[in-house]
C-alpha cells in the first residue's frame, strides 16, 4: 500500500503514526524472503536440512525476562492480579507515555514499514483484540507471526 495516505487507510493515524507513505501490509512468507533479500538484512544460509535465511543482530541476541516491563496503575484490577516481581516489573504510566511517544516518532520518521496484523491468543474464543504490528525491519516479522500468542487473524475475524 503506497501514497501519502497509507497510514490513514491502515488506522495507523489513530495511533499517532503518520509518516510511511510505503506500508507492505499481511506479506506471504515468499513475500516477506524476497523483502529480506532484496533490503539485506540478512544471508540464505546452507543447512543440513536445507535453506534458511540468517540475521546477525550483533549484541542483542533475543528477549531477556528481565526486560519486561507492565505499567503499574494504583488501584487498578492488574494491580492486584498481576504476580508482580523480578520478570514482571512495574513501571509508571509516565515511562510508558514518553515510550510511546518515541516508537511513533521513530515510525513516523520512517518512508516505509512493515504492518502484520494479529490477536494476543491463540485460542478465538479468549483472544484479545486485533492489533497492528509494525516493523522497520522485513526480518523481525517471522518471530511474531509463528509465536503461539500473535496468531493472524482469519478472514472472517478481519471484517
Amino acid at each position: 500500500m503506497a501514497g501519502a495516505d497509507a497510514c490513514k487507510k491502515l488506522n495507523l493515524t489513530s495511533l499517532g503514526i503518520d509518516g510511511p507513505t510505503t506500508l507492505y501490509h499481511n506479506l506471504t512468507f515468499q513475500e516477506l524472503l524476497e523483502h529480506e533479500i532484496a533490503n539485506g538484512e540478512g544471508e540464505i544460509a546452507v543447512t543440513k536440512y536445507g535453506e534458511t535465511f540468517t540475521v546477525d543482530t550483533g549484541k542483542f541476541t533475543g528477549r531477556s525476562p528481565k526486560d519486561k516491563w507492565i505499567v503499574l496503575n494504583k488501584g487498578s484490577e492488574s494491580e492486584a492480579n498481576i504476580d508482580w516481581g523480578s520478570v514482571n516489573q512495574p513501571t509508571s504510566p509516565e515511562v510508558f507515555d514518553a515510550l510511546y511517544e518515541k516508537a511513533v516518532n521513530y515510525f513516523s520518521s520512517k518512508e516505509k514499514a512493515y504492518v502484520f496484523d494479529c490477536f494476543c491468543g491463540a485460542n478465538p474464543k479468549v483472544r484479545c483484540v486485533m492489533l497492528p504490528e509494525l516493523h522497520s525491519n522485513r526480518y523481525q516479522i517471522p518471530l511474531s507471526t509463528h509465536h503461539p500468542f500473535n496468531c493472524q487473524p482469519t478472514d472472517s475475524e478481519k471484517s
